[in-house]
């Protein structure tokens, strides 16, 4: 939604994601079960 906001038309490639927290699921941090 940041990227967004200052072009809609954005490419983004070679995205990972590291870490989440919240939500329905919880926090999760990649690399660990």
């Amino acid at each position: 939604d940041m990227c967004k906001a200052v072009d809609r038309g954005m490419v983004m490639g070679n995205v990972k994601l590291l870490e989440k927290h919240g939500g329905k699921s919880g926090d999760w941090v990649a690399g660990t079960a």
